[in-house]
Order: C-alpha cells, then sequence, then structure tokens
C-alpha cells in the first residue's frame, strides 16, 4: 500500500521538537514505525527491540545503549520487550534536556505493565496511534466535532456510499497492510496476526501459558461488539473462572486490542447506571473473529452490521481525539429507565451531544425518542442529538436534532 500522511505526523514533530523525548504506542501493524521514519529527524539513529541481539545488548549493556549515539535522536522500536531501559533514559534526560533525544515506540502499554520501572512522567509526552482513519484513507482532515461546534451538523454533505460501500469499509478496518489485500489474503493476513498477538506478544504482558484463553475473550468480545461489558457472563461463555477475567481483559487492553467505553454520568441526572461498553479496537479484526464477510454484512439480515457499526462510529471518534482541534470526551449512557444513547461527547465547558448509530436506510422519528428525554433532562447544556446511519441525506429532525450519514464522520 502507498505511504499515506498521518494527521498525527504534525503533531508528533512538532512534540519532538520541543521535549526531550516522546512515547508512541499502538497495537503492532498500525503505522508506528512508518511513522517515525516519516518525522523530520535529520540525525536519528533507529534500533529495534524485536532484533535478538539488539535486545540482548540493551539487557547487558543499558547504559552502553542508551548512551553510544550522542547527540543523534535514539529511536528505540517495541520497548516493551524491554521496559528497564526507561530508568537509563530518564536518567539520560535529567543530565540532558535538549529537545528530540529520545523516540520511543511500543504495542502494548508500558504505563500498565508491572515491569515498567518509570513513567518518564514530566519527561516524555504519551501518544497513541490508531490504524488509518477514513479521512487518512481519503486524505481528508476529518474533525467531526469540530465541525459540529463551528459549522453545525446542519452543513454536511449528503453520502453518495452505499450499505455495500459500508459493509467494505467495515471489513477492511484500519490495519494499513490489510487495506488492498483480496478477501482470502485479507482472512490470512487476520489469522496470522491473531497468532502473533496471542502465541508471542501476550508474554510481554501477562504471565500465562495459556494463550488461547485470550483468544476466548476476543471471540466473546467480538460476538458482542459494542455493547456493555457484564465480566461474569463474559467469563462464563469465554469458559474462564469469573476470578481471571479482569486478568485478561486488562492484558488486552495493554496490548491495544479492545477498548473500553465507558458509562456517561452526571451529577444532576438520577437513576444513571452502566457498565463500560468493549470492543474489537478494529472493526476489520471484530469481523474476521466473527466469520462474517463484507456480502453478509450488506444483507439487511445481517445479525452483525449494528454492533460492529456502532463501534465503529466510537473507534472513529476515537482516533480523532488525537488531532481534534476540540477538547472531549467520549462515553455512553444508559438509565435505569431504559433511556440508551450510543456515544455520549462532552465537550471541555460540559455540554454534550449526543449520538444514536442505526444500521438502517431508513430514518424514523422513533430513532430520536432517547436523545429527545435527554435533552429535556439536560436542557441547554445538551447541544444537540445527532442519530448517524445509512440513509444517505443530511435532515433536520426538528430543533436540535438532526439525522446524518455515517460518512459525515469524515465528508464535512
Amino acid at each position: 500500500m502507498e505511504l499515506r500522511d498521518r494527521h498525527l505526523g504534525p503533531i508528533a514533530s512538532e512534540v519532538m521538537g520541543t521535549f526531550p523525548a516522546m512515547m508512541l504506542l499502538g497495537a503492532r501493524q498500525v503505522g508506528k514505525s512508518t511513522l517515525t521514519h516519516l518525522l523530520d529527524l535529520p540525525q536519528a539513529r533507529y534500533m529495534t527491540l524485536d532484533d535478538t541481539a539488539t535486545l540482548n545488548s540493551a539487557l547487558e549493556d543499558p547504559v552502553g545503549f542508551i548512551t553510544s549515539g550522542g547527540t543523534e535522536t535514539l529511536v528505540i522500536d517495541e520497548l516493551q520487550r524491554c521496559p528497564e531501559l526507561l530508568l537509563e533514559i530518564k536518567a539520560s534526560i535529567d543530565r540532558d534536556r535538549h529537545p528530540g533525544r529520545f523516540l520511543l515506540t511500543g504495542s502494548a502499554d508500558l504505563l500498565r505493565l508491572e515491569r515498567t520501572p518509570d513513567s518518564l512522567a514530566g519527561r516524555a509526552i504519551l501518544m497513541n496511534l490508531e490504524g488509518f482513519s477514513q479521512g487518512e484513507l481519503r486524505r481528508k482532515q476529518d474533525d467531526f466535532i469540530t465541525h459540529l461546534e463551528t459549522v453545525g451538523p446542519g452543513h454536511s454533505k449528503n453520502s453518495a456510499l452505499s450499505r455495500p460501500d459500508y459493509a467494505g469499509i467495515l471489513i477492511r478496518g484500519g490495519f494499513p497492510e490489510v487495506q488492498d489485500l483480496s478477501a482470502r489474503s485479507r482472512r490470512l493476513w487476520f489469522s496470522s496476526y491473531m497468532s502473533q498477538i496471542v502465541q508471542r506478544d501476550a508474554r510481554d504482558t501477562i504471565a500465562t501459558n495459556q494463550p488461547e484463553r485470550l483468544a476466548s475473550i476476543l471471540d466473546v468480545i467480538a460476538a458482542n461488539q459494542g455493547g456493555e461489558l457484564v465480566k461474569s457472563h463474559l467469563a462464563s461463555q469465554a469458559e474462564l473462572p469469573a476470578s481471571t477475567a479482569n486478568l485478561y481483559l486488562d492484558a488486552l487492553q495493554r496490548l491495544y486490542m479492545i477498548y473500553l467505553l465507558p458509562p456517561w454520568t452526571n451529577n444532576s441526572l438520577k437513576r444513571v447506571t452502566g457498565k463500560p461498553k468493549a470492543g474489537i479496537r478494529d472493526v476489520g479484526l471484530a469481523s474476521h473473529l466473527l466469520g462474517t464477510t463484507s456480502e453478509r454484512l450488506a444483507s439487511t439480515t445481517s445479525p452483525h452490521i449494528g454492533g460492529l457499526l456502532e463501534s465503529f462510529v466510537a473507534t472513529e471518534l476515537m482516533k480523532q481525539q488525537g488531532w481534534s482541534e476540540s477538547d472531549f470526551t467520549l462515553g455512553h449512557y444508559r438509565d435505569s429507565l431504559g433511556s440508551e444513547i450510543d456515544i455520549i461527547v462532552e465537550m471541555s465547558d460540559e455540554s454534550v451531544w449526543g449520538i444514536e448509530v442505526k444500521a438502517t436506510q431508513t430514518l424514523r422519528t422513533d430513532h430520536f425518542k432517547h436523545l429527545k428525554k435527554l435533552k429535556e433532562r439536560l436542557g441547554d447544556r445538551c447541544r444537540g442529538g445527532i442519530v448517524l446511519s445509512l440513509y444517505p441525506q443530511n435532515v433536520g429532525m426538528g430543533p436540535g436534532f438532526w439525522g446524518m450519514p455515517v460518512s459525515a464522520l469524515w465528508e464535512h
């Protein structure tokens, strides 16, 4: 696949020109190493700890490994293989804090590994890289929430995408390597990726000789993609002891394989309940785990497209958080009376947008009923309610409510 600019690229370049170190974290194969080579680093030495000889050198002489490059930017790839290096990196930064000294990448959340001896707090800037967003794939600057805040929902484009087009988007997901693959090659790639994660990379995050349990949990989460996480049910369906569910879930979060969307709460609302929603971080991988195809997803009888589409919207917004001009958090809402809203976007001033996701090509007034209840409870604090669906047109549905095509996430 041809190289594409990443929206985080200019931000990462600014960080490297301002701070001593940057930690670039994300799942395997999302493009971390490629991004490090695309940054403007005139003098850089690249080392990967996936190389056995390089890893042994780091383990045997961490001080020499860190200091041998002189004034060059030292790029260390896959630092989760030897997080003990962070102590020497910390000491080196304390001796010399000039910008751009270290660029560290990891395919596991270094801050949550038990073996990580230091967080580099105050010394390194943490950035998360996800797979391609739809805007990156189309070379468009996608910032949906800023569009809502500045231009408004009524000014988005109508969509030319059909249901099969959306099915194709879901089946490919965001991993760079799979975008141009045939269906057969894509299945082989995802199968190999899963084997590597479960059999090898998991060892860096969890002490277990039963990697198949991680695979079981991923299968269960995919089957309920975007649904609320009930740990006792998950353990039962994955045939795990309930006492170990948290252990495996934490490992999958550290590997950036799953996401959790927290319940949104507000002190002025009563009877708010909820558990986090969980999903496979990449909808293409989730589709693979479900054993579905683009043809099946395109069918109006598909049992999976609803959960995959909702998860897709949530993860696209998570990606856009990395470069958005707006500061916002994401959650979901459900109260004890049965009102549910798929995604709550809370702005820095505590105003909110409610977003529902519908895998239908028909827009109905009852799609807005929970959004209207939220508006009644929050008043002016609720900026508006939006239903994203497969319906191709942008439609006003009363004051403060709009129906928009899912493609509005990047076509605005």
